[in-house]
């Protein structure tokens, strides 16, 4: 009887398919008026018994209209921290690494606010230590979040299981992958190859994890010898959606 159940709410009209569990997480921080949380980007390197690590942290905190705040921090290897703010007036974020080497008083560049929170990020885009898909769904940025949309397609739910009291989803889908990140399957010879991309979300729109493997085959410069680098990319996501959030978290430093 009870798998009888099972199988009549698996098969409910009022179930959500991959795709609808994929599009209400996309609105979900689309049409967010504050998010708060932290993004771990886990990148783990196999080439035979050799192993490397790298962790890039990310504290982020943004709100409508045209406040946020980001802290990125590399906790493996060479450390680093890249910082910015916006108080919604003022914005400031760290100096790029050149900068820095020419005077060391350029340690921080400050200026006008942006007027909203979409496309905030473009001004510094190229200086975060992480600009994948969980960071521009946090300070939304509707550039980037367009480029992953076209570069996933046909997902499909891979397992379903309870975590904390609340039910996660883990979508399986093909992902247009290039060596300069997500790619445009509408370019011609922008895609290098289509590879697995796992999501795990929640019926309320919730994006828990994101994860893809990829391979990379190189030469070894001073051994000759031709190298096949494994390498697992990773974002664990813990953002919570349209809390309060204290004005000073904003504030330009």
């Amino acid at each position: 009887m009870i798998s009888v159940v099972a199988a009549l709410i698996m098969s409910s009209p009022y179930a959500l398919t991959a795709e609808e569990l994929w599009t209400n997480t996309l609105q979900r921080y689309e049409t967010a008026v504050a998010v708060r949380g932290t993004i771990e980007f886990v990148q783990t390197g196999t080439a035979g018994d050799l192993e490397g690590r790298s962790v890039v942290v990310t504290e982020v905190a943004a709100k409508q209209p045209n406040l946020f705040s980001i802290r990125q921090t590399k906790r493996t290897g060479q450390a680093s921290v890249f910082m910015a703010a916006s108080d919604g007036k003022q914005m400031s974020f760290t100096a790029p690494a050149d900068w820095q080497r020419i005077s060391s008083r350029a340690r921080t560049v400050y200026g006008w606010a942006p007027e909203k929170l979409e496309g905030a990020l473009d001004s510094i885009a190229t200086l975060l230590l992480d600009r994948q898909l969980p960071i521009a769904l946090a300070v939304y940025n509707p550039v980037d979040v367009k480029l992953f949309s076209r570069a996933i397609r046909k997902p499909v739910i891979a397992d379903e299981f309870v975590d904390g009291g609340r039910t996660v989803y883990r979508l399986e889908a093909d992902f247009a992958f290039s060596r300069f990140g997500p790619a445009d399957p509408s370019k011609r010879n922008s895609v290098d190859a289509w590879i697995p991309i796992h999501l795990y979300v929640t019926k309320a729109g919730d994006l828990l994890a994101m994860e893809y493997a990829e391979t990379l085959s190189f030469k070894d410069q001073r051994t000759g010898l031709n190298i096949s680098l494994q390498v697992v990319n990773r974002w664990n996501v813990n953002l919570q959606v349209n809390v309060p959030i204290d004005s000073s978290v904003f504030a330009v430093q």
